[in-house]
């Protein structure tokens, strides 16, 4: 009877320890990551930046209307943030600087590319 208590006593523990493990290991990952499957890059950039990096841009989930945005550039070279709607944005960054620009007053969704850089696409969601 010792002898199954002691098994017993072991299982429970075991079962405790994987339980706080798990618990551990789901708080140390954070949330979830959301992917937006266009040219951009799966990471985010922080709320208020649009990063871009690798020849890619980082963009927040999405920005206030309004909202005043930098731009900031990792790489070497010039990238532009342009918006495929003639007329409505087109910043030009050096590579390694920064600049701010403010974002349209319209909610929506707008698409913006590089125009140095033809594979540089992604998308600002004004909300």
């Amino acid at each position: 009877m010792r002898i199954t208590s002691g098994v017993r006593v072991r299982r429970s523990a075991v079962g405790w320890l994987l339980a706080l493990l798990l618990l551990v290991a789901t708080v140390a990952c954070g949330g979830s990551d959301s992917g937006d499957g266009g040219g951009t890059t799966a990471a985010r950039a922080g709320a208020g930046q649009i990063v871009m990096s690798g020849n890619k841009f980082q963009v927040p989930v999405t920005v206030a209307p309004g909202a005043t945005v930098t731009l900031v550039n990792k790489d070497k070279v010039e990238h532009s943030v342009t918006s495929t709607q003639a007329g409505l944005f087109d910043v030009e960054v050096e590579g390694g600087e920064s600049k701010t620009f403010t974002v349209p007053a319209n909610a929506g969704s707008y698409s913006i590319y590089c125009r140095y850089h033809s594979g540089m696409t992604g998308t600002l969601v004004v909300g």
